[in-house]
């Protein structure tokens, strides 16, 4: 509790601290500005630039100038709906969300419109309420509206709205009193301090947390607000207190909101300046700003002597503008902003300030009209102490600080006092002064001091020896013996102000006017004299600045900065960048000294008044003074003002220039409305930037703003009428409205441009279109109107001249572009057709010898394979070939219907019977179902049957091992009869997007991971063009579940000619009969893995090598990996170019796993780039075939990458066969094999039963698992599981009817062939030898 205690008074003294060193000066707006109330609840800036405050008494626009204020109007349905503003933001749209007390609505801002009703819009959005709860607009531009009870709803124009429903998401339905964002999403903050994050994309749930709702007593519910800073740390406040959450890091940031922890203030608003600076709007003690860097808070109340200090201690909002200016909304004075270039000189009310010196650092001797001499503190703002007794009450006019510590201080009529070391020693004229007015005092290089006297002329004093030298007009060439001003040049000259100016050489103490030329006047009154570190000599007259330059003895005058002739000028100060700072009356002058070549000198003013912080009254004379620092410190009637030039704040936002009203007649004209029937403004004049105007309405002003509200009294416009004007004129400073009288009609276009209070102008110049309608006998068209009747019959008849002339050549390039088109088409057609006629003949003369040779060879099995294989692959180029004729004959000559009567039903059955074996090779359940067993019509049987056959062709080809393929036949009787003809399937099935465009020609849909399966693109393009010529139809839709359904409808016809229907081609395919090797012991022949997706080439690959080796194959490179981490082979064969895993990726995982990668990988493909064959060979492999090849000489290359590997692993390692020392199993051991065994046997028919899963079930590692079995057994467990398939299936081929493959099912393999291999490898025998022989 100490701790905490230390902990707040430190942060007290902190902020205390913090307010004496920094000094935050405001502007204020209220009532009597035009502001509607001085209670403010929220404030926002547009897109446009103005500034919007939402009161207690309505809503109000601000251009820097004048208020706009809407309020709720009893008869007038489109006004505000409530006078009590709390919230307003604005959407990408332009329109502002304004909530009162009696919810949300939308204006219009552009045409001053408030819609109330809310119900349509929020029905879009799909909600059953009739208005928000709350609306934020995030930085992306969506706008989220939360509705009680549903959710947030997330909107944006020309996207589908979306809703973040908060049951669904396990968070409550109501009680959201904040939405903000951080970089995570968007922020929810319930009124218990939940707070929850979700994502503004995917309108999922990122994270919640609800550490303070822990904190907070059960069921208290209070009105939660939340602000995230720039570095995403979310503010949390409420009366209850104050919370800082970091989302980067995930952690509550308690040191953050320690100097808010037990205060009994609590937080309205937050915001952040543009340095990061964290503001907080307090109940009762105004304003905290807080440096989250050094921890400092600095709090900002209400002073009543201070009218620059924020002007109410209770402060309901907070905002940052664009241009880093910070607008606070009070409970009861209205709006106070600030801005670092604002005010640029800080005032100190102190008094009379007639003269002042430096005493150290940290201090200043103040030299008063009316209250002696003072030591004033610049850090604590407060008087001090010099000495126990003070000086007299006598004006003190100047002060001199010498060398040796001593300060001397010249008084009106009461002499010249030494301060020393806390005694004050005097001097008058009974000491020797020639008077006892001192005006002004100067210390010469030997330490003299010199004294200017009111009347007296001037006196050098010898403070070593007491000795005074005086210099009159009686004994010297001294002007006059009223000296204003001395000062020292580094040249040891002494300049003298008094009726002009004058010099003294200090070696030989003769003086000498001011040599100027004829023209130039030296009897002016001269307040001030000062040198600067140039060598130049500034005079402050009575009549304005002087320049004299001693080198070229120029006296130059500065008319340009004095306002108006005669003006005084009262001190002059050089700042540490060698500036000149001249003080006047109620002006401070910035005078910037540029070089231009060796001598002369440019000067560019800058001047400064009251609304720059000056105060509002003349300076004193000579009453300004430079310190070491660089501070410059000037005194006037009223205090000190105090500014360091170099820390300065300029600014430099370039102003926009915005169009804020337009006023005709000197009355506002409204948005909307019309005036003797011409609707002016139709929206704001800003956003329409144009205004037409009749002629009798050609008296109007306009209305200018800019964005810039940074002292907008000093901002001037320049504007150009073009149309009347090429120049630019300038409005005078403050003045922000154009008027124009009397203008004749005509088209204008008013250019403006803004000056900022410092002088930075705008890049872009606004542009306004005016255009004055003449009247109807002086419009143009008058006069033109009877010339457009003579000539408009000439040039309409022209004109259809040239149209026709241009629409005739333009067939003509149509015509012959599409000539040119259908030749290179035909040309391309006649090219396919002629090689596809040349095809023919050769596939004929292949197919026909291979039909003879397949009658004869019935016994040799192995050769009638590889016939089978030629056969097959013959046949389905001839398909080819046929397909891409048949689309050539429709081009060229349409196909012809030949209809025949004939059984449809029978003939689809015989077509569909040609595929059963393609259904059994892969595996694929191939149904037929008929409603009619039998069914006569008219029909062209070539053409049907090349439509059933295209579509089962699809569906065998995107279908997958296990598939389903269905093909059913329906007769639908009704009032067109139609005979349906539907082919469904379980394959990839069709997207909707690309449903329309299947039947296109040459169309092909991209499957992911179906790169072999690629056609023409013309198959059913014919199946289109078939079903058309029997006036047909043909639709695809989605199956259940997934693949297509293809339904062809064929009117029901009949014709007298009966069909002799052809018989569909049948092609023999392997039925996958087991074989058996001859009896020679082949386990010791090299083991070859054959990979490749096409089931042809494997079994060509197969017949081809296994006669010297033992093949595996794999369809597919996972199921290759798989074999050879299991099997070991010697090697491996692989296409390139497979679905999913292709064979470059097979060969990196090989080649890059230690227990693999000494078996050597043989790539084939059919690319010749030598781009694949480096591609390939980089991966590992240790050779490259492309295809077609000679099988002798692979042959070859795998004999010798056999040896050169087994030659390799002899020479790198000696293997030694260990075998397991006999053990006795003991008890645990047996009862470990019977539960592996039960559990093998309880789930034997499953094809997944992994080691991983036995391992679990069993209570051990797989390693352990492993380690116990081969110990126990001598084998694996993947052994030791399929040992147990083996045995079983082996009970089931002696004791039951069952054929092989449905046991190999039956026992967990899901590969008949597979289970054939391990069954022999097992038992000696093939199943189906096994199962004759031992079967019952």
């Amino acid at each position: 509790m100490l701790k905490k205690q230390i902990l707040i008074a430190l942060f007290i003294i902190l902020a205390c601290a913090g307010s004496r060193a920094h000094r935050y000066m405001f502007k204020h707006l209220e009532v009597a500005d035009g502001l509607s109330s001085n209670t403010v609840y929220s404030i926002y800036q547009d897109r446009d630039g103005f500034m919007w405050f939402g009161t207690r008494n309505g809503l109000n626009r601000y251009d820097g100038y004048t208020f706009r204020v809407f309020r709720h109007l009893n008869n007038d349905p489109y006004s505000l709906p409530d006078n009590v503003v709390a919230n307003i933001c604005e959407s990408p749209e332009g329109m502002f969300w304004v909530k009162t007390e009696r919810g949300y609505a939308l204006f219009e801002k552009d045409k001053g419109v408030f819609v109330n009703d809310l119900s349509g819009f929020m029905k879009q959005l799909g909600s059953n309420a009739k208005n928000p709860m709350s609306v934020y607009v995030d930085k992306k531009g969506y706008t989220w509206l939360y509705v009680a009870g549903e959710g947030c709803y997330r909107y944006k124009q020309g996207e589908k709205p979306k809703v973040f429903v908060l049951r669904e998401n396990g968070l409550p339905v109501s009680g959201i009193t904040a939405v903000g964002e951080c970089r995570d999403g968007i922020l929810l903050l319930y009124d218990t301090g939940l707070l929850v994050c979700i994502g503004r994309d995917e309108l999922d749930l990122k994270w919640k947390r609800d550490d303070i709702p822990a904190q907070l007593p059960k069921g208290k519910y209070v009105q939660f607000s939340l602000f995230t800073d720039a570095d995403d740390c979310v503010w949390i406040y409420s009366v209850l207190g104050l919370w800082v959450y970091d989302v980067p890091t995930g952690r509550w940031r308690d040191d953050l909101a320690a100097p808010w922890k037990h205060q009994t203030d609590f937080v309205h608003a937050m915001a952040q300046d543009k340095t990061g600076r964290i503001w907080l709007a307090k109940e009762y003690k105004g304003i905290d700003v807080f440096d989250k860097k050094t921890g400092e808070v600095v709090n900002l109340t209400n002073h009543e002597d201070d009218e620059r200090s924020l002007c109410h201690n209770t402060v309901y909002q907070l905002y940052v503008d664009r241009n880093g200016l910070v607008w606070a909304g009070t409970y009861k004075k209205g709006i106070s902003y600030y801005g670092e270039s604002i005010f640029k000189f800080n005032f100190q009310s102190l008094g009379d300030i007639t003269c002042i010196e430096q005493e150290d650092a940290q201090r200043l001797w103040l030299g008063t009209n009316d209250d002696g001499l003072l030591l004033w503190n610049i850090q604590t703002r407060k008087f001090e102490e010099y000495g126990s007794r003070r000086m007299g009450s006598n004006p003190i006019v100047t002060l001199l600080k010498t060398r040796d510590g001593k300060l001397w201080a010249g008084t009106f009529n009461g002499g010249l006092y030494c301060l020393d070391k806390g005694n004050i020693i005097r001097y008058t004229m009974a000491d020797g002064l020639s008077s006892n007015n001192v005006w002004d005092l100067v210390e010469d290089r030997e330490g003299n001091l010199w004294i200017g006297y009111l009347d007296a002329g001037l006196q050098c004093f010898h403070p070593q020896t007491g000795e005074m030298e005086t210099y009159t007009t009686a004994n010297s060439d001294l002007p006059d013996n009223l000296i204003n001003s001395l000062c020292l040049l580094p040249d040891n000259t002494l300049v003298i102000g008094t009726v002009g100016v004058a010099f003294m050489n200090l070696q030989d103490r003769k003086i000498r006017k001011m040599p100027s030329a004829a023209e130039d006047r030296n009897d002016f009154g001269v307040n001030q004299v000062f040198g600067d570190s140039r060598g130049l000599v500034w005079i402050a007259t009575l009549e304005g600045l002087k320049m004299y330059d001693p080198k070229s003895q120029v006296l130059k005058e500065f008319s340009d900065i004095t306002r108006e002739e005669g003006e005084m000028i009262s001190g002059i100060a050089e700042d540490h960048r060698h500036n000149l700072w001249i003080s006047s009356t109620r002006r401070m002058v910035h005078i910037n000294v540029l070089q231009q070549g060796e001598e002369g000198y440019s000067f560019e003013p800058h001047v400064y008044g009251n609304a720059d912080g000056l105060q509002n009254c003349d300076f004193n004379l000579r009453s300004i003074k430079t310190l070491k620092n660089g501070t410059i410190v000037a005194g006037g009637l009223y205090g000190l003002n105090i500014f360091n030039p170099s820390e300065i704040s300029y600014n430099k936002q370039l102003p926009n220039v915005l169009f804020s009203g337009l006023s005709l007649f000197d009355k506002e004209v409204e948005v909307g409305k019309t005036y003797d029937g011409n609707l002016i403004l139709p929206e704001d004049l800003n956003k329409v930037r144009k205004v037409e105007l009749d002629y009798r309405q050609n008296i109007f002003s306009i209305e200018l703003a800019t964005d810039n509200f940074i002292l907008p009294e000093k901002t001037f416009f320049r504007y150009k009428l073009e149309g009347i004007s090429k120049d630019w004129l300038s409005l005078p400073p403050g003045i922000h409205r154009l008027v124009f009288t009397n203008l004749n009609h005509g088209v204008y276009t008013l250019k403006v441009k803004a000056v900022n209070s410092d002088g930075y102008e705008s890049k872009e110049m606004a542009q306004l279109k005016l255009i004055v309608r003449p009247p109807f006998w002086l419009s143009w068209w008058a006069y033109l109107l009877y010339i457009i009747i003579g000539v408009s019959a000439l040039l309409f008849a022209r004109r259809l001249t040239l149209k026709r002339e241009r629409e005739k050549f333009r067939m003509q390039q149509i015509e012959q572009e599409a000539a040119r088109k259908e030749e290179i088409n035909q040309m391309k057609f006649r090219f396919f057709t002629n090689i596809s006629h040349e095809l023919r003949t050769p596939l004929t003369l292949i197919i026909a010898p291979l039909e003879d040779l397949l009658k004869k060879t019935a016994e040799d099995e192995s050769q009638r394979n590889v016939l089978q294989l030629m056969y097959r692959n013959a046949q389905r180029l001839l398909m080819l070939v046929n397909q891409l004729l048949d689309f050539r004959k429709g081009e060229m000559s349409g196909h012809h219907l030949s209809l025949s009567e004939g059984d449809i039903v029978g003939y689809i059955h015989e077509v569909c019977n040609s595929f059963l074996s393609m259904a059994d090779k892969k595996h694929i359940r191939f149904s037929f179902f008929s409603g009619v067993d039998a069914f006569s019509m008219a029909f062209d049987a070539d053409k049907i049957g090349k439509v059933v056959m295209n579509l089962l062709s699809n569906a065998f080809k995107f279908t997958p091992e296990g598939g389903r393929v269905t093909v059913m036949l329906e007769y639908v009787e009704g009032d067109s009869n139609v005979f349906e003809i539907k082919v469904s399937d379980t394959g990839i099935g069709i997207p909707d997007g690309e449903k329309e465009h299947i039947f296109e020609r040459f169309y092909q849909i991209e499957h992911k991971g179906q790169d072999e399966m690629t056609g023409s693109g013309i198959g059913l393009s014919l199946v289109r063009d078939f079903v058309r010529l029997h006036d047909g139809t043909v639709e695809v839709f989605d199956n259940i579940g997934t693949g297509a359904v293809f339904v062809v409808c064929l009117p029901v016809r009949h014709v007298d000619v009966k069909a002799e229907l052809p018989k569909p081609v049948c092609v023999p395919m392997d039925e996958g009969q087991e074989t058996a090797m001859a009896s020679t012991d082949r386990k010791d022949f090299p083991l070859l893995l054959v990979v490749d997706d096409n089931e042809d080439f494997r079994l060509f690959m197969q017949h081809s090598l296994e006669l010297q080796y033992r093949v595996e194959v794999a369809s597919n490179g996972q199921d290759a990996l798989t074999k050879v981490q299991e099997l070991q082979p010697d090697l491996v064969i692989s296409d390139v170019m497979m679905p999913g895993m292709d064979g470059n990726e097979l060969c990196r995982l090989i080649k890059g796993d230690k227990r693999t990668a000494h078996i050597p990988v043989i790539l084939l493909t059919a690319r010749q780039a030598v781009e694949s064959k480096v591609k390939g060979l980089e991966t590992g492999a240790d050779d490259y075939v492309t295809k077609p090849f000679n099988m002798t000489v692979l042959v070859l290359r795998i004999r010798k990458l056999i040896e050169l590997s087994r030659y390799h692993r002899s020479a790198q390692t000696s293997t030694i066969d260990p075998a397991p020392s006999e053990i006795l199993i003991t008890s645990l051991d047996e009862k470990l094999i019977e539960k592996a065994v039960k559990y093998v046997e309880e789930n034997i028919s499953r094809s997944d039963l992994s080691v991983e899963e036995l391992s679990h079930e069993l209570g051990m590692s797989r390693v352990h698992l492993y380690k116990k079995l081969l110990q126990i057994t001598g084998k694996t467990p993947i052994e030791f599981i399929r040992v147990i398939r083996l045995k079983r299936a082996a009970q089931l081929l002696r004791e039951s009817q069952m054929h092989v493959s449905e046991i190999a099912y039956e026992v967990g393999f899901n590969n008949p062939k597979y289970f054939s291999r391990y069954f022999k490898e097992e038992f000696g025998v093939l199943p189906s030898a096994y199962q004759e022989k031992e079967g019952k």
